[in-house]
């Protein structure tokens, strides 16, 4: 169905955004699936393998940011924006403590705001 499928969180206006890489062809089927898992979550069919895996990944991203000046720069320049700045390891404490009712909650707040198709035509 995609290539590839990645989704983010935009920090400052709450906006998530889910991405893939699809064939024109596959764009309605494509969409029917991210529903289903977004109603997934809503749900709560999460397993708290798939919570401990998400939350390693999310670790692990941040200390990596770590390893480099230029991105513990830019981790603090935008951490200077927020309304209460954190510091990675008080970020990393924040993921640990995520639960899947958590997750629950969020996801229902979700709401659809738009779907487009970008196509080299």
């Amino acid at each position: 169905i995609c290539y590839s499928i990645i989704s983010s969180i935009q920090k400052f206006t709450g906006t998530m955004s889910v991405y893939s890489a699809i064939e024109p062809e596959n764009y309605e089927k494509a969409v029917e699936l991210i529903g289903e898992q977004m109603q997934d979550m809503k749900d709560g069919k999460i397993t708290q393998e798939e919570l401990n895996s998400a939350k390693k990944s999310y670790i692990t991203a941040l200390n990596t940011l770590k390893d480099r000046l230029s991105d513990m720069s830019d981790f603090f320049y935008r951490q200077s924006f927020t309304k209460s700045p954190k510091t990675i390891d008080e970020i990393i404490e924040l993921i640990d403590k995520v639960t899947i009712s958590d997750i629950i909650k969020v996801a229902n707040k979700a709401q659809l705001c738009y779907k487009y198709l970008l196509t080299k035509n």
